[in-house]
């Protein structure tokens, strides 16, 4: 895996102040301009944005070309409850890579269905995101197949973020059972019709490996402050969603200032030390460990096993 990066590849940046409500911070259009001029200049590949159609269109409407000028793919994140005019939509879609809807259930289909079919103009990929949980697992396969039929490419089941903190728990695996009996049971699931892109090592597992392009799939272990950065509404840097470990602000300091501190890498120190637990484990390429962030939030200590490991 990449090690000591002077920036992040991967930067993921939630401009909500309030995720449950999705109201903008005040004075939010400010702060968005400087991180955005901030991004701007660094060397980062990919820039996913959530919560920017909760504020005004001014500052991306600024900043995207800059954006793309300097090679950085832009991927927008749009929540399932939200309707944006045509023109505005199409004049983003101009500059982002890709377009990201963000569903909950079978409820958010028809808001979005009209937005598709403007996406469709554009040569924006289109990709779905669903967090799977026990009120919704069981209808991802109608979910899956209504994508399918529709110009979906990618098929994204995400960690839950750090403001999103209601969705964080030591699920069980039996859960984790259902819900990869869920998607499995789709057909185009199994036809390789979608791409999956999976977070979770072990829900991963449990998947028929035709959900995948790369049938030789092998996940490469925790990336959080290393290839990857998350930002908040705020401009504060953490080394993913999950971990809520501070490493600096860009609005007082360059991401490469950032990834060249001390803190950032005693972080990343501790990331890449295997759990003891997890030394003898005959499963532990599987994983590498699984998440460092789960071992924090829920065992309060970054260094523990991961909570969710059906092994371990």
């Amino acid at each position: 895996m990449p090690m000591n990066l002077s920036a992040p590849i991967r930067v993921y940046w939630d401009v909500r102040a309030d995720i449950n409500t999705e109201k903008p911070a005040s004075g939010a259009e400010k702060t968005v301009i400087a991180i955005l001029e901030r991004l701007t200049r660094e060397k980062i590949f990919y820039l996913s944005i959530s919560g920017w159609e909760n504020i005004s269109y001014e500052a991306l409407r600024e900043m995207l070309p800059g954006l793309d000028k300097n090679g950085i793919s832009v991927s927008l994140m749009l929540s399932g409850g939200k309707t944006l005019p045509e023109n505005e939509l199409l004049l983003h879609a101009s500059y982002a890579k890709e377009f990201v809807f963000e569903i909950d259930s079978e409820k958010d289909l028809t808001k979005l269905s009209s937005l598709q079919k403007i996406l469709k103009k554009t040569p924006a990929r289109i990709s779905v995101s669903i967090y799977p949980h026990e009120g919704n697992y069981g209808r991802i396969p109608s979910i899956i197949e209504y994508y399918a039929k529709n110009g979906v490419q990618n098929f994204i089941i995400p960690a839950p973020g750090i403001a999103d903190k209601s969705k964080i728990s030591a699920r069980d695996h039996s859960l984790r059972e259902k819900i990869a009996r869920a998607i499995n049971s789709s057909p185009s699931s199994r036809n390789g019709t979608l791409n999956f892109i999976v977070h979770d090592p072990f829900l991963w597992k449990l998947l028929d490996p035709r959900c995948f392009e790369n049938k030789k799939m092998t996940f490469e272990g925790c990336q959080a402050a290393d290839s990857i950065a998350y930002i908040d509404f705020k401009g504060d840097v953490f080394p993913c969603l999950l971990l809520p470990i501070r490493l600096g602000n860009l609005l007082q300091d360059s991401l490469k200032e950032i990834w060249s501190s001390k803190e950032r890498k005693a972080v990343r120190k501790k990331i890449e030390d295997i759990p003891e637990n997890c030394k003898k484990c005959s499963r532990l390429s599987e994983c590498n460990g699984g998440c460092r962030g789960l071992s924090l939030l829920i065992n309060n200590n970054i260094c523990s096993k991961d909570p969710t490991c059906p092994v371990c």
